[in-house]
């Protein structure tokens, strides 16, 4: 959750560095980590027992950019540097879900794209059969057919790697 900038919701200061604001884990108010009190104190919103929002904490297994696995559980990947820490295991849910998503369509994408590049080598099997020596329909047929597997399988793989993400 973004911290820096936003008012403290007990002294009404603004919270200069994110590493001076936490929040409610229960109602998300946000306040200075001084103002929030010690164990055991109340939420001047909610009227609860204020809880700490790192123990609702989500951790992926995998950073979600380059796969490398998060052990032990970091706020950041160790190798790119990407988030692998969601404020809830409900946004840990939901960003899952959309990762799998876009992940059907890389494969769908793929599969498509490889079919229509294999039906770009027709042609040429037709022309060379015929005995053709004409080179624009061939060289167009083999251009069409890199550009299309090539194509594809870059996205057969991005799909079975996004799969991997948990």
């Amino acid at each position: 959750m973004q911290l820096a900038g936003e008012i403290c919701k007990t002294c009404g200061e603004s919270i200069f560095l994110q590493t001076d604001g936490t929040w409610c884990g229960r109602c998300k108010t946000i306040f200075h980590t001084k103002c929030a009190g010690g164990k055991g104190s109340v939420c001047p919103t909610c009227r609860q027992t204020f809880e700490w929002p790192e123990v609702a904490f989500a951790f992926s297994k995998l950073c979600p950019e380059c796969l490398t696995p998060n052990q032990p559980s970091n706020e950041k990947c160790s190798r790119c540097h990407a988030r692998t820490v969601w404020d809830t295991a409900a946004e840990y849910e939901a960003f899952r879900t959309h990762v799998q998503a876009v992940a059907r369509r890389c494969l769908i994408r793929g599969t498509i794209e490889l079919a229509v590049g294999l039906l770009f080598l027709l042609p040429i099997a037709v022309l060379l059969l015929k005995g053709g020596t004409r080179i624009n329909p061939i060289g167009a047929s083999i251009g069409g057919f890199v550009l299309f597997t090539t194509d594809g399988a870059i996205q057969l793989l991005k799909g079975f790697r996004l799969f991997k993400f948990s």
